[in-house]
């Protein structure tokens, strides 16, 4: 437990420095809003996957409290990267220019929207699906595209700091 704990807090300690970054210039300059994008999919994909997966699991910890959540801490790792990423979406439309503010602002709202229905919908269709064989293609599927995006999410943030020549509002140790 004590690794999982170091784990979370390690991730925690990558993401909230861009967080600060950001809040401190009160800019999003430099930053791709394209990468943060495809990062808070990929991440919600990564998380989405390891909660179909983990879900038969969590329903059988009542057997074995301690040993169940030792189990769980790569899910409870996946979940914290994936919450403490997706706000920085927020903070790169909130900054933005006033001309991109109403499509990223319109961008930033499907996420949520995604994130609370399409979580909800996978928690109820596990509490009642059996490990199914459509349930494992989901999972599955979440995953292998989980895996590319993650290929090619920082594309558009490596344009980005060419075009800028610099890091601009960026903090390099999230991308580490």
């Amino acid at each position: 437990i004590i690794i999982g704990i170091g784990l979370i807090a390690g991730t925690a300690l990558a993401i909230i420095p861009a967080h600060l970054k950001m809040l401190s210039l009160r800019s999003a300059d430099g930053v791709s809003a394209h990468t943060l994008l495809l990062t808070n999919v990929q991440q919600m994909l990564a998380s989405w996957n390891m909660l179909v997966l983990k879900f038969p699991q969590m329903q059988m910890c009542h057997l074995n409290e301690p040993l169940c959540q030792c189990n769980l801490l790569a899910l409870y790792q996946t979940l914290a990267q994936w919450l403490l990423q997706v706000p920085l979406y927020y903070w790169c439309a909130h900054f933005a220019p006033e001309s991109e503010k109403k499509q990223l602002n319109r961008r930033w709202q499907v996420q949520i929207g995604l994130l609370l229905v399409g979580t909800g919908a996978l928690i109820v269709w596990s509490m009642f699906s059996s490990c199914s064989w459509s349930l494992r293609l989901l999972a599955s599927t979440l995953g292998y595209v989980s895996a590319v995006l993650n290929i090619f999410r920082l594309l558009p943030q490596i344009l980005t700091s060419f075009q800028h020549r610099g890091s601009g509002s960026i903090s390099y140790r999230m991308y580490t």
